[in-house]
């Protein structure tokens, strides 16, 4: 449970942080957010593969 937490407010100052580089360069914004959806897509692979382990 903390650990979710945990993960939205990462995510939450991810999107905080990239809003304000976006004042910027909108490659920045793009880069922003390719990084986060590359976190995202790595964190529900990670869980997937250790879903299927644990047993």
């Amino acid at each position: 449970m903390l650990r979710t937490l945990a993960r939205f407010a990462l995510l939450g100052v991810a999107l905080t942080v990239t809003i304000i580089i976006a004042r910027f360069t909108a490659l920045s914004v793009l880069l922003g957010f390719s990084v986060i959806v590359v976190g995202i897509c790595g964190e529900a692979l990670y869980s997937l593969y250790r879903s299927f382990t644990e047993e």
